[in-house]
């Protein structure tokens, strides 16, 4: 019997997804799988044409406060000052955006914010199924189970509903908060 200290240890906490890839055989396959998955079900938004926006009503000012990255390739630090709405603000005062999210930002400098966007939505479902299929090796269920529980999150309507006003922050948080439950 290993104590409660002994089981949530940081050491534990963070070495649990590297044991868990090695050591079952087939967990490179079916992290494989579920990365094809995701660009099946998120398939229209590889459509990289930076005119092309992921079908939303509120697209354009959900994703307003990522243009500080666009604004940091600019000009570098005056892009500290967010000067886009009602005379500006602090640009890292924004409490409702992930723009300091690496998951975020780099999509963002790489593709632009509207491609960085797309990136950064399927990367997220990438980690909600993950998170699913951890809890379920965690929780010990087989392939089949594992499997199927992890593919129906990514195309489940929790995650991608978020994605209807264009809230791709919400879809990042909901999938980094996610991958806490099974490292518990």
């Amino acid at each position: 019997m290993i104590s409660f200290t002994q089981r949530f240890s940081l050491q534990n906490l963070v070495r649990s997804p590297v044991n868990l890839i090695s050591t079952h055989r087939w967990s490179l396959a079916e992290l494989t799988l579920l990365a094809l998955w995701v660009l099946w079900v998120g398939r229209e938004y590889l459509d990289f044409r930076p005119n092309m926006i992921p079908m939303g009503r509120e697209f354009g000012s959900a994703v307003a406060s990522h243009h500080l990255w666009s604004r940091v390739q600019e000009c570098g630090w005056c892009a500290l000052w967010d000067g886009s709405q009602r005379g500006g603000f602090p640009a890292f005062a924004n409490l409702y955006a992930s723009v300091l999210h690496p998951l975020l930002f780099i999509p963002t400098l790489i593709w632009g914010v509207v491609n960085g966007t797309k990136m950064t939505f399927l990367i997220s479902l990438w980690f909600a199924g993950l998170a699913q299929w951890w809890l379920a090796k965690e929780l010990k269920l087989g392939t089949l189970p594992r499997m199927w529980s992890a593919l129906m999150v990514v195309a489940g309507g929790h995650l991608a509903s978020r994605m209807e006003i264009g809230l791709v922050s919400m879809v990042l948080s909901t999938a980094m908060a996610s991958l806490a439950f099974p490292a518990v």
